[in-house]
C-alpha cells in the first residue's frame, strides 16, 4: 500500500457506531482527515465510523460479517468494506457511493488490486500477516 499516514487499529477495539450497535472490526484505519471518529479517553472505545474496514471470515463469522455488518457500515458511512477469506485466499472490497456499497471487485491471492482510500495492495500482503 502506498504511504497514506492515518491510523491502523487491530481488534480488539470497540467501535461505537451508534447507541445501539458496537463492532469490533478485525482491522480498521481512519484517514489522517478523520475528524467523523475518535477514541473515547474514558471507555477506551473508538466513536464513529471508520473510512475503512477489514473483516477476516471464519466458519463463525460468515454471516455476520457478510449480512450484518456489511448493512452496519453501509448504514453508517464506513467508506470501504474488506472481506478477507482466508481457506479461498481472497480479498472482495466494497466501496460506499451515493450512501450504498459498490462492489469493487474480489481479486486473488496473485493478484494486485487499486483500492480508492489506500491505493495499490498486493493482495499476497494481506494472507501473510
Amino acid at each position: 500500500m502506498k504511504a497514506v499516514g492515518g491510523k491502523v487499529y487491530i481488534a480488539p477495539l470497540d467501535v461505537v457506531l451508534d447507541d445501539a450497535n458496537v463492532v469490533q472490526p478485525d482491522v480498521l484505519w481512519i484517514a489522517p482527515e478523520g475528524a467523523h471518529c475518535s477514541v473515547d479517553e474514558t471507555t477506551g472505545r473508538l466513536r464513529g465510523a471508520p473510512d475503512l474496514v477489514v473483516e477476516v471470515l471464519s466458519p463463525t463469522s460468515g454471516y455476520r460479517d457478510r449480512r450484518t455488518k456489511f448493512r452496519l457500515y453501509e448504514l453508517h458511512d464506513v467508506r470501504e468494506y474488506w472481506l478477507v477469506d482466508p481457506r479461498e485466499k481472497l480479498i472482495t472490497v466494497w466501496t460506499l457511493r451515493e450512501g450504498r456499497y459498490e462492489l469493487l471487485d474480489t481479486y486473488a491471492e496473485n493478484e494486485t488490486f487499486t483500492a480508492p482510500l489506500v491505493g495499490t495492495v498486493a493482495a499476497a500482503a494481506l494472507f501473510s500477516a
